[in-house]
């Protein structure tokens, strides 16, 4: 009953957003992306809707959904990731990251500390950007680590 109700309010506030975008959907669009998030938490959704309402303008798709509910759980985007990882190049600095921020400095360091940058850059955002896709698969959360 409890998963019943949270599909009716997913699928009226799907709803009310596209429309509030001026971009009504179909039913059965609507049931498609609920579909789609339905397993992320009822307040995650409800953050990342209300962020996609008032930060959005275009149609409402499930990435622009699921990019609101990264930012909601705490997720940076690769750009801000890499700039994060990259004072990890320095190992006497402690950095705060995500588990997929370190895997794809893991994947950079080597370009980095050979001297390309922009190589490592690249490096970086290429498996960040997997590692991410893969945690979003599996509906993990994204964890903070300190590296020391």
């Amino acid at each position: 009953m409890l998963e019943q109700q949270k599909m009716k309010w997913l699928m009226q506030e799907l709803a009310a957003t596209a429309e509030m975008l001026d971009k009504p959907i179909s039913p059965p669009v609507v049931m498609m992306l609920a579909t789609d998030l339905e397993d992320y938490p009822r307040a995650v959704l409800a953050i990342a809707l209300k962020r996609v309402r008032t930060e959005g303008a275009g149609k409402l798709t499930s990435k622009a959904i699921i990019e609101a509910i990264d930012a909601a759980m705490g997720r940076p985007g690769a750009n801000e990731a890499w700039a994060t990882a990259l004072s990890a190049n320095d190992e006497r600095n402690t950095v705060v990251w995500t588990e997929e921020m370190a895997q794809a400095w893991e994947v950079a360091r080597p370009v980095v500390q050979g001297g390309d940058e922009i190589g490592g850059r690249m490096a970086f955002k290429d498996a960040y950007e997997r590692l991410v896709r893969a945690a979003r698969d599996e509906r993990r959360a994204p964890v903070a680590t300190v590296s020391i």
